[in-house]
């Protein structure tokens, strides 16, 4: 028995193939074959028909899928907008996300990303509460303009205020 495998990356339509197999007795035995080898492309389908529900304040996730075509798949928003919280920036092979948080935990976002399958590369906060970061490097500090002071001051009063109710 022989084996023909592998994987084609592109159609053809009965492409011509010669076969020669030849055995191992003494004296030898051999045959031959003409054969057609047709492969077609199978179309790329999303085989994913329905996405769950989600629910207010609880983190979302939801799996889509796809057959036929080539993988890797790049995915892409076309229409529609992602619920408040999650917004695509850049869709490519490496795509950028903007998540809002209203109260992050230890690792939350790159343990939301693990649950999809994907790893997160680098993370980039750009607010703290009311406060734009801006250029702000890493390890570094800038002192609060009193504007900054006042809105920090509100968020941290309609913050008590919530959790006393």
């Amino acid at each position: 028995m022989g084996c023909v495998s592998g994987t084609p990356t592109t159609s053809v339509q009965a492409a011509a193939l010669a076969f020669f197999v030849k055995d191992s007795a003494t004296p030898a035995q051999s045959s031959s074959a003409n054969l057609a080898l047709t492969v077609v492309a199978v179309g790329l389908t999303v085989t994913t028909n329905l996405l769950p529900d989600g629910q207010v304040g609880n983190s979302y996730s939801a799996t889509l899928s796809a057959a036929g075509g080539s993988v890797p798949y790049t995915w892409a928003l076309t229409s529609g907008t992602l619920p408040a919280g999650l917004r695509l920036i850049h869709n490519a092979t490496n795509p950028w996300y903007e998540i809002k948080l209203t109260e992050g935990r230890n690792n939350q976002i790159r343990l939301m990303f693990k649950h999809l399958g994907k790893l997160v590369e680098k993370l980039k906060r750009v607010r703290i509460g009311p406060l734009e970061l801006g250029t702000l490097k890493p390890g570094a500090f800038r002192y609060l303009n009193e504007e900054e002071i006042e809105k920090l001051k509100r968020a941290i009063k309609r913050s008590s205020e919530s959790k006393a109710v």
